[in-house]
Order: C-alpha cells, then structure tokens, then sequence
C-alpha cells in the first residue's frame, strides 16, 4: 500500500511532517463552474501545503448542509498535497443527485484546508483497499447513505472525533465497587474512536479467520458478520493472530507498536495509520461523554431502564434478536459522542494492564496515562470494559473494570462470545498539539448560477410553480444511479 505521503507514524500517535509549521493551511484561487455536459459542479483552488481538504456548499447565503457533501469527490474529504505554481485541486459534485429539483442564482463552494493534526470529526478507512483514508465533517456526509449502510460496519471503518484533550472528568464511582475509585482525569490528547465495534465482517476482511461464536447461533455469516467479532484475545489483538502464548513477547508490548502479524499490525501496514487499543482512561472518557457516574453516556439517569435504550444488556428483547446472542453493531441508540454499543454487546480490551487502584499510580492518574506496570504479578491481566449482552446493567457501567488474562478468549465455553475490542487513532504527539493550528483557517469561495436548462430558458415568463414543475422533470428525466436509503428523503424541491 502507498503511504500516506507526510504523514508520520511515532509509537502510535498521528504526527505532522518534518515540514510542518505553526501557520494554517492556505486554500486560495477557488473558482466554481458548471459542466454542462454531465451537470457536474467542478470546483478548483489551490493549496500551499498538505493539508486536509472539505468542501461546503451555500445557496442564498444558506448552507445546503453535509449530506449533498456526501456527492462530491475528487481532492477533497483526504489528505491533499500542496500545489506548484500554476497547478490546482479539483472538486467534482454532482449536483443532479445530491440537490434534484432544486434551482439557485448563486451557488457557493466554499474549501476548508485542515492542517493534519487537527482533523474534521470523522474519519473513514477502507479496510480493502490501499490509499483508503477519507476525512468528514460529520456523519451526515459520508457517502453511499451514511452509516445505515452496512459498508460502515463491514469493509470500512468509521471513527469519531473525541476532543479530549485539557478535559478535566470525573472518572470512577461511588457505592459500587472498590476498584472504581472516584478521581479527576484530564487527557492529554484528542483521538479518534470506533464508532463501533469491531465487527465479524471487518476482522475476517483484516485477517481471514472466523473465530466469533455469536455469529453461528443463527445461521449463515450474514446473519453474524455485523455483530461484533468476539472470542478474540489480547494477544490476537497486538501481539499475533496465530498465537494463544501465555509467554509474553516485551517487545510489542506499549508503548512498542503491535506485532506485524497481530490484528492491529496488519491494520497498521494496510492504512498507514498508527492504530491501536484505547487506554482505559480513554475507552471510559469516550464511553461516558464525560459525565459522572450519575449518568450514562447519553445523559440520561444511570438506571437500567435507560441503560437498555443504548446497549444490548441482559433481559434486553427489544432488538428483535433473542437474548443469547450479541446483536448487530448499531441497533441501538448512540451516546452523546456518536458511539454505538459502549454498554453490553461484548467486553472491549483496553492497553491497560490491572492495578486495584488507578489513584496509586505515579501521577495518581491525573493524566489517564497507560499503566504499563504489572502491580500483582500473580495476576497480569489486561484491562476489558462496557459489559456483554448477559451482563446486568451494574457490571455493563462505564465505570466498571474487569480485568482479563490477555491470552484469555473463552473458547470452548459459555462464555466464548465474551470479549471484543474497538479501535483507537491518537493525534498529535503527546497530544501536545501546538496552539496556533486553526481548523477551517483558509476559506474562500466563488458563485455561480446553477439552473436546470428549461429553467433558464423560461425564467422570466413562467410562474413559480410551472418553474418548478419542469425543474423536477429534467431532473427526474435523467438516468441516475441512486441508492434506496435513508438520504432519499431529503431530496425535496424547494424554491
């Protein structure tokens, strides 16, 4: 696979280039016109540096919102590199599938560079093909309808955003269990999550094994393939997907990076992306947006009535899948950050290795720093978190800690469909991002007008509705491929 060109992998953290500098990305010289032939809107600009690139488009000072993005390809939503002299980016939108039937006087591009290290919210990786790194605004404008369709839970991976970094958060409980000590926690740096987990489909793409339980309960492999994968150790995870070895191999233990032949390691080498597991400190920041034990992660009540709304957990019917199994990654509702299934469907491995008390670690967990320090050597075990499907909801709290052998994957018993994990991206090293990056720093834009052809020949005799009429029929008169998904509803006409 092509690297990803000025992009540096640094012990699991997603760094700038040698030739990074404190200023913003500059996007200059947009222009935006109309080919006639195909009605593609072409937009064209010029860059200074590697950045990141978007595109948002207004009518009459409105913008149309992320999902017509979702029709744009090109030099954008990716990492694009600087032009030279007289050379420019292209953006191509086809404005007939993602606007139909609507008429504007100004259509408005406007780019936005990124710089590397301070990304839009989501990022996407296609785990099948090479050059497969594409970065959005929102979920909203991905593309193919967005994250209903099942390519988000299959062959590629979506991850989140989680500004985290100078967060302070209360992490641990209270009333529950000893090893949930209430204390502050401030990360010191943003990173990307899974906005779901792991998946059967996604690990057997990564990997071509099938070792999920879950997913030979009901039948065949489609049936399984978008629930989580599970039976999976720690081991398989960053160490080798061939071994079980109670041995551990220090040299691919964090900080190292992964074994090359471990999950994470071929995922490493197919993206060129420094992916891992979350930190505990992470997984419990992420899982619970930040609020305190009180609530769940949707801001809800911690209680297992609303528990229920957002994570498939025991006596849980509602899904329409019996509750001996995992269900699909997705079914329920998301958490305040967009992430799925943080409570119940399947334990997640975490990098931590298990300390009773995470306050007793040198900073006295200030900074939810990895604890890579065996505190019982009679029991190094990794830390899992969020619950399974049977866990009540008690043990399915983001708070909660379970600690695990790391080869364990309880295989051969009741509990083989226990253990999964979801993946993590850090930027900027150390988190320490300097402070004079701007997201969105470098916008410009261009207008033009962008009618159907009856509606241009006719404009100034016809009235509003028979303008609209025949704005809908051209544009209904032209054989576009369209998906049957939940964008279709948006595509109303306007006026």
């Amino acid at each position: 696979m092509k690297k990803m060109t000025g992009t540096i992998l640094l012990t699991g953290v997603l760094v700038a280039p040698a030739s990074w500098c404190s200023t913003p990305p500059c996007i200059s010289n947009v222009q935006i016109g109309l080919d006639e032939t195909n009605r593609t809107v072409n937009v064209s600009y010029a860059l200074d540096r590697e950045a990141i690139v978007t595109v948002e488009f207004v009518s009459d000072g409105e913008s149309l919102g992320d999902r017509v993005t979702a029709y744009a390809n090109g030099d954008v939503n990716r990492v694009v590199q600087a032009t030279d002299g007289d050379e420019r980016r292209v953006i191509r939108w086809n404005a007939d599938a993602a606007w139909r039937g609507r008429v504007t006087d100004a259509l408005t591009a406007r780019v936005t560079a990124w710089d590397v290290l301070t990304p839009p919210d989501i990022m996407v990786v296609d785990i099948t093909c090479s050059n497969s790194v594409r970065y959005y605004v929102s979920t909203n404008a991905l593309p193919e309808g967005g994250l209903t369709n099942d390519l988000y839970r299959t062959q590629k991976l979506v991850l989140k955003k989680i500004a985290a970094k100078g967060v302070t958060w209360q992490a641990g409980s209270s009333g529950y269990n000893a090893n949930e000590v209430v204390h502050n926690v401030t990360l010191t740096n943003d990173y990307y999550m899974g906005v779901f987990a792991f998946t059967q489909w996604q690990w057997e793409f990564l990997t071509l094994q099938k070792p999920s339980y879950c997913a030979w309960q009901t039948g065949a492999m489609p049936t399984g393939g978008t629930r989580p994968v599970e039976n999976i150790s720690f081991v398989m995870i960053r160490e080798s997907i061939f071994s079980d070895s109670t041995a551990e191999n220090p040299d691919y233990q964090y900080p190292n990076p992964p074994h090359p032949k471990s999950a994470l390691g071929i995922l490493r080498r197919e993206s060129q992306l420094p992916f891992d597991l979350p930190s505990e400190m992470e997984w419990e920041y992420a899982a619970n947006c930040g609020y305190d034990y009180t609530k769940l992660g949707d801001g809800s009540a911690a209680n297992e009535a609303n528990m229920k709304q957002i994570g498939r957990i025991a006596n849980t019917f509602t899904i329409g899948v019996p509750n001996t199994a995992t269900a699909a990654v997705g079914c329920y509702k998301p958490n305040a950050f967009g992430l799925y299934d943080m409570n119940g469907n399947v334990w997640e491995w975490c990098l931590d290795r298990y300390v009773a008390n995470r306050t007793t670690l040198a900073d006295g967990d200030a900074h939810g720093a990895v604890n890579t320090v065996v505190s019982n050597s009679s029991y190094p075990g990794r830390i899992a978190r969020g619950g399974r499907y049977s866990s009540p909801w008690a043990n399915a709290r983001s708070q909660y800690r379970w600690a695990m052998p790391r080869e364990a994957t309880y295989r051969g018993n009741n509990n083989s469909d226990t253990l999964g994990f979801r993946v993590c991206v850090h930027i900027g090293e150390g988190g320490l991002t300097p402070t004079a990056l701007c997201t969105g720093a470098a916008v410009s834009a261009n207008s033009i007008a962008l009618q159907t052809p009856e509606a241009a020949s006719a404009e100034a005799s016809d009235p509003d509705e028979e303008l609209e009429t025949r704005a809908q029929t051209w544009l209904d008169s032209i054989a576009i491929p369209f998906r049957s998904d939940a964008l279709a509803g948006t595509f109303i006409l306007i006026r």
